[in-house]
């Protein structure tokens, strides 16, 4: 076998890019007031597909606080059906993330966003972060931030402005992964 020059390593996570399991979502809103939200809504599929391995990045105008928020309830069928990139841009797989913008049920298709009556009762912040003032907040380690998401479970990713003149931006990476694997 010879010296180890020619092995090259990468993290699990680099390596679901090569396999085409790797995804991001960017919601931009340039304009919000005080206490105004941008909101990006979803369910993880159920465990026997792959379970969500997610950091979730943010930038402000004005300061603000971002939340991801563990089983909310929201209104279906509201707001619009979002983009979802494959971080591998020569694979055709598609997320397992579900929506429900377009039936009253849950269905593949990525996320949602502009989701309204958005209720957190019994719901649980599992990441809290807050930005003071106008500033990108810094991108997270994800070998000690990455949230591996309840399977079969509702999220919504909140960012809430903080002043007015403001925007925000919510930039998720995950990328899908089999249980038990890693």
């Amino acid at each position: 076998m010879g010296d180890n020059k020619d092995i090259v390593r990468i993290t699990a996570a680099h390596h679901e890019i090569h396999e085409g399991d790797a995804y991001s979502f960017i919601l931009t809103e340039t304009t919000m007031q005080t206490t105004e939200t941008i909101n990006v809504a979803f369910k993880t599929p159920p465990s026997t597909t792959k379970f969500i391995h997610m950091i979730v990045e943010f930038s402000t105008r004005a300061g603000g606080l971002l939340e991801i928020i563990e089983a909310p309830t929201w209104t279906n069928q509201t707001g619009t059906i979002g983009v979802v990139l494959n971080a591998n841009r020569n694979s055709s797989n598609t997320s397992n993330l579900l929506e429900d913008e377009t039936t009253t049920i849950f269905t593949a298709g990525g996320v949602g966003y502009g989701v309204t009556t958005i209720l957190t009762t019994n719901a649980t912040v599992i990441e809290s972060r807050y930005a003071w003032g106008a500033n990108r907040v810094p991108a997270v380690d994800r070998s000690l931030f990455e949230n591996i998401l309840l399977a079969d479970t509702q999220y919504v990713v909140r960012f809430t402005a903080d002043g007015n003149t403001n925007g925000g931006q919510i930039h998720m990476r995950w990328y899908e992964h089999l249980p038990n694997i890693i």
